[in-house]
């Protein structure tokens, strides 16, 4: 069955952040388009993003974008767009994360994160029945 995983992620993406990159977060978060209108839906019905990256090779990659309707305390997934032109994407979610999809996102979108320190923190993730939380970092 698993166990659920808390996300909550937050960082500003760089403005030279390539086009397919932004296109992807935009249609899933901005646009909900997952390819097909189904409220009921399996995982064959998701559109296929043109990347070659793991993320994008788990079977439940898109789980990741979406947030939960059973917690009131979530935020949910956001992208926009700041006054300076940068980007934010968000995510405060809670899904199964069985074939390490956060690991695998967050090994996706670091390479686009703005930032200035050495080591910038960025969110972390908590799996239920585990005691500690483990903490996301940009190194640089």
């Amino acid at each position: 069955m698993g166990c659920y995983t808390t996300l909550k992620f937050k960082a500003t993406l760089r403005q030279d952040t390539p086009e397919d990159v932004m296109d992807i977060l935009k249609r899933v978060l901005i646009e909900h388009d997952l390819g097909h209108n189904k409220t009921l839906f399996n995982t064959e019905d998701v559109f296929k993003p043109n990347s070659q990256h793991p993320f994008f090779k788990c079977e439940r990659w898109y789980m990741l974008f979406l947030s939960t309707n059973w917690d009131k305390t979530k935020q949910g997934c956001k992208f926009y767009e700041k006054v300076n032109g940068n980007w934010v994407i968000e995510l405060d979610t809670e899904f199964k994360n069985y074939d390490d999809e956060i690991e695998l996102f967050f090994d996706w979108i670091k390479p686009f994160i703005v930032g200035r320190k050495k080591k910038q923190y960025v969110g972390y993730y908590h799996t239920e029945g585990i005691n500690s939380q483990i903490n996301l970092y940009v190194e640089r």
